[in-house]
């Protein structure tokens, strides 16, 4: 049931991914080189939305994986999109994957929910992502 919402959601996002890379450069500039900004920021809206959809009504909500994961892989292999958005999608199950093992086994023969334990470690690794950014906008004002 997941399989035809995630690959449209997905085959759109990859599809995308050009343009991603030149509208982080600033939408400006992506318009001085031929992107219609308006146009592929709905569309990457819908994709996205798509996608997070279908993985919400599978699996339920699962805290700070889709904020903390893509930056991490940010960080290990670059910016660039095309390479970005496969990569954050299998480091993000890989991550799902894992925690949910602990998270069956850590207090057996209860289970403790898989979002307070993507909590205890997301948050930490969000903040200090948000840490580093404001250090870096200090440090080149």
């Amino acid at each position: 049931m997941l399989i035809p919402f995630l690959s449209i959601g997905l085959i759109i996002l990859l599809l995308s991914s050009r343009e991603l890379d030149i509208i982080s450069f600033g939408e400006d500039r992506a318009r001085h080189l031929g992107v219609n900004v308006k146009r592929k920021k709905w569309l990457v809206l819908v994709g996205s939305s798509i996608v997070t959809g279908a993985a919400v009504a599978v699996s339920g909500t699962i805290g700070f994986v889709g904020l903390v994961i893509p930056h991490f892989v940010r960080l290990l292999f670059g910016p660039t999109h095309s390479r970005l958005l496969p990569l954050s999608f299998i480091y993000g199950a890989s991550f799902l994957i894992w925690a949910d093992l602990c998270a069956r086994t850590i207090i057996q023969p209860s289970e403790l929910p898989i979002g307070v334990l993507t909590s205890l470690i997301g948050a930490p690794v969000f903040g200090l992502l948000l840490v580093q950014r404001k250090r870096e906008r200090r440090g080149s004002v």
